[in-house]
């Protein structure tokens, strides 16, 4: 996972990392729309990418920001 990207995970990968000791390491948005599973296509995990939230979300999603240009700075101690 690169610091900063969003990044497309599987419904078992997204539960695990909110969990302990990966809970702290990573912000979490919700699926914009909730699937039942026993509906849900197989999702691509060997696919190492950064995607566009519109494909992950849909084409008509522009709800998307741009992620803060660095967390840490020359006076910043989080790196």
């Amino acid at each position: 996972y690169q610091r900063g990207q969003r990044m497309a995970v599987c419904d078992k990968t997204f539960r695990l990392l909110q969990r302990a000791p990966y809970s702290s390491m990573f912000e979490f948005i919700a699926p914009r729309r909730e699937i039942p599973l026993d509906q849900a296509a197989p999702f691509q995990c060997r696919r190492a990418r950064i995607r566009h939230p519109q494909e992950t979300k849909g084409e008509d999603y522009h709800a998307t920001t741009a992620a803060p240009s660095s967390c840490c700075g020359p006076d910043s101690q989080c790196c």
